[in-house]
């Protein structure tokens, strides 16, 4: 499996996702979205506290010139890992 992938649409993103097992958080403008494995819901990014920001196991970056996936394998180490901390 790719360690990240980029999509043309924040739909197609949240589609693959979602194929793959990942519940996908609620949008907040261009904030990250959470993504979370075998999860129910997932909260905005606003509303995820640090240490449970960094149990996620994903995450779409929306304001890139194509949407992102970032899964918990990039957060460290990666031009993302910056958002994993994100407060």
């Amino acid at each position: 499996m790719e360690r990240h992938r980029r999509f043309d649409s924040l739909g197609e993103a949240v589609g693959w996702c979602q194929d793959q097992g990942y519940a996908v958080g609620f949008t907040q403008g261009w904030s990250p979205i959470a993504l979370a494995k075998n999860a129910g819901n997932v909260s905005k990014w606003r509303n995820i506290p640090l240490d449970e920001r960094l149990e996620l196991d994903g995450i779409i970056i929306p304001n890139e010139p194509k949407i992102v996936v970032a899964l918990k394998v990039d957060c460290v180490g990666s031009e993302w890992s910056d958002l994993c901390h994100q407060e």
